[in-house]
């Protein structure tokens, strides 16, 4: 039977980004599956329609316009109203980045009983130390007034959740620790379209490499990611300026744009200047934001993700579909739960330079290890994180949601347990 299901999402296509891309790529899944499935966002543009239909997709978008703090929280205005207030409504709702976006969808449980699933994306959205960040350059006394305000309306908001969805299993333990029972809790990591990222023949390779302009004989590591703190940067640039002087071919491309000049977190105009300062512009291209990543990762030969850490990493699965050998630190999320030393890809001590050089030299140096490693790299990602498999487990839950079941997962049928 189909279900309305409303995602919620601080922001949808046309922008770019990570958590876009899984809304879209599982709100397009459902609706295939019959479900009527409608986008609740932000019009942060003008030139954004208000609604429309996106690849079949329903989108809402609501003002005000711009990217700043308020206009995230000032969605839950629109959200609240949009939930209890239209008919028909909607069976369930999912909350992506909800330590902006919950409070809306919570109080419309409150009043409507609309079943609501949290989606999580990164650490610290439990914690709160999402908030600490944006609440930096506010005075200390009202800073952690603020604070204190902030997590007693977040935790009410969140444990209006029947279930909460966690794409990694730190993130699993994080809610649980902020007193979701574990029987509420999901583990269900982020979808990835492996047809578009996939491996390529040795043909191909070369003939991406012409379009693109890279030489055919270049030794190329990738790298995708915002260019903002807490990426890694000036521990990957530091490891490439040692490396580099060893491997004439040697070429390092990185995808991804800062966070803006006037942002704190921004790190690109200082890994530009970094690289200058270090001489190896010949052996280094930074090319901002692309819609064509795949191109890339399947021109390239090693991936690199030396990330401090994330919440799940979609970049570096990105990579593992395309068959590349990776590259990243021991931190939890996909770097954790899908890479197994020696068997996926490489590990290196988060934040040591010569740790990481040495470990990227590793992968140059042997052909064969490289396409051991891509190999199986691609094959746990085709088995775990194909939109399909994905799908599944969030239609289950959805309808598990809407019968009020207490347990996400009962075997044999309904949990007849009434709704707490």
């Amino acid at each position: 039977m189909p279900v309305r299901i409303a995602i919620v999402s601080n922001r949808f296509a046309p922008h770019i980004g990570g958590i876009e891309t899984q809304v879209a790529l599982l709100a397009g899944e459902l609706t295939h599956r019959g479900h009527n499935v409608t986008v609740l966002t932000r019009r942060y543009e003008r030139s954004l329609s208000a609604r429309e239909i996106r690849n079949r997709i329903r989108v809402e978008r609501f003002r005000p316009y711009g990217q700043g703090v308020l206009s995230k929280w000032l969605l839950n205005l629109s959200t609240f109203w949009r939930i209890v207030s239209r008919r028909p409504g909607f069976d369930c709702v999912l909350v992506t980045q909800f330590s902006a976006t919950a409070l809306g969808p919570a109080l419309a449980n409150a009043i409507r009983g609309t079943p609501l699933i949290l989606v999580t994306a990164e650490a610290g959205e439990f914690s709160g130390a999402i908030s600490s960040r944006s609440l930096g350059r506010i005075p200390g006394p009202l800073r952690f007034l603020l604070r204190r305000v902030l997590h007693g309306v977040r935790h009410w908001a969140y444990h209006r959740a029947r279930f909460v969805v966690a794409i990694s299993t730190a993130l699993a333990r994080e809610a649980e620790a902020d007193g979701f029972p574990a029987r509420c809790v999901v583990q269900i990591p982020n979808a990835l379209d492996t047809d578009r990222f996939r491996p390529v023949s040795p043909d191909e390779k070369l003939a991406l490499r012409a379009a693109l302009g890279i030489p055919s004989d270049a030794q190329v590591v990738a790298n995708v990611g915002r260019l903002v703190q807490g990426k890694g940067l000036p521990t990957l640039v530091d490891a490439w300026s040692r490396l580099a002087r060893r491997h004439a071919c040697a070429l390092l491309i990185i995808i991804g744009a800062g966070a803006g000049p006037t942002s704190p977190l921004d790190m690109e105009a200082r890994i530009r200047e970094t690289v200058r300062e270090a001489g190896i512009e010949e052996h280094v291209r930074l090319l901002g934001p692309r819609l064509d990543v795949e191109r890339y990762l399947q021109a390239s030969d090693v991936f690199v993700f030396p990330s401090e850490a994330e919440g799940f990493g979609i970049a570096l699965v990105e990579a593992m579909s395309c068959a590349l050998p990776v590259l990243c630190g021991r931190i939890p999320g996909a770097a954790s739960d899908l890479v197994t030393e020696g068997e996926h890809g490489l590990k290196f001590e988060t934040g040591d330079a010569a740790s990481l050089a040495s470990q990227i030299e590793t992968l140059l140096d042997s052909g064969a290890d490289r396409q051991r490693l891509g190999g199986a790299a691609r094959k746990v990602v085709e088995s775990r994180l194909g939109v399909g498999t994905v799908t599944d487990g969030y239609e289950r839950l959805i309808r598990a949601a809407v019968a009020r079941q207490t347990t996400a997962w009962v075997e044999g049928g309904v949990d007849e347990t009434p709704p707490a």
